[in-house]
Formats: C-alpha cells, structure tokens, sequence
C-alpha cells in the first residue's frame, strides 16, 4: 500500500496509550486485572520461529500492561481440538490466504458460525459489506438498494 493510503487507528508502540485502553476496557466490562492470573497463552510450534514470537508478545504485554501471561506449545492438531471446542481464552495461530485475495482470510469472520471463525465474531455491517453482489459473470461491491433496483431493471429490460 502506499504511504499515508491507509490511516491507523492507534499509534504503534504506544505504550502509555495501550495501559490507558485497557483499564478503560476493564472498567466496560466490569472486571479486573485478576481475570489475567489465569490466561494461558496457546500457539503451535510449527513453524519454530513462533516461540520466539509468542515470547516476545508476552514480554510486551508484562513491560507495556504489566500482565503476565503464560506460554504452552501445544502440537497443531491439539491447538486446533481446543480452537474449535472453544477451550481456550488466548490463541496464536496464522492463516495464508489460499488466494491473493484478502477475502479469502476475511470470509471466515462473515458469519460467526463458520467452523473456522475461532474467534466467534460478527458484525452486521461486516457481513453487509462483504456479500458480492454478481452480475453476470462478473462480482461486483455491495451496492445501495436503489443501485440494485436500477441494475435490476436494466437487466430485466436488456434481456427482453
């Protein structure tokens, strides 16, 4: 992407900011920090570079949130039994797109029932922006309703 395209939503490395969020986060849910004693932190070690990678998340968060968080390697098939039974309160797990397509990663959020949303999120206005609307052999962005009552007249006109 080029430079400036995208805006962020918070500053990298913001650390000061990061502590203000979460207390602001704990205070909404009405809980506290010892919700965190027991957080355990799963990831695969396949490849080997993600314990180097977990190790460093849970550096971060004890410099940054003072949270300490523990670390289990799990082998995959294991981490994806707890993935998909829903045992676990904190994942790391990486996805390739099978396609240079965003969406093929994206899909898996539309619906909080796919069996591959382990994060079981939703949002209406994700699932309404991301249904392709297709028009012939083509897809095309989601339109406006009035968009589509006009591409559906002059289709139904075209085809007579």
């Amino acid at each position: 992407m080029k430079e400036h395209s995208c805006p962020s939503f918070f500053q990298d490395n913001d650390e000061t900011q990061a502590r203000i969020l979460l207390e602001e986060g704990l205070t909404e849910l009405g809980i506290t920090r010892k919700v965190f004693d027991s957080v355990t932190l799963y990831y695969s070690n396949y490849p080997d570079e993600r314990s180097t990678l977990v190790q460093v998340i849970q550096q971060q968060w004890l410099k940054t949130l003072r949270i300490l968080i523990k670390l289990e390697c799990l082998d995959f098939k294991i981490l994806l039994d707890k993935l998909f039974n829903k045992d676990y309160f904190l994942s790391f797990l990486c996805r390739q797109a099978i396609h240079p397509d965003p969406m093929s990663i994206l899909e898996k959020y539309k619906y909080k029932e796919h069996a591959m949303n382990f994060s079981n999120w939703e949002h209406p206005k994700f699932i309404q922006f991301s249904i392709p609307v297709w028009w012939g052999d083509r897809i095309l962005l989601p339109m406006s309703s009035k968009a589509c009552k006009v591409q559906k007249k002059i289709k139904t006109l075209s085809s007579n």
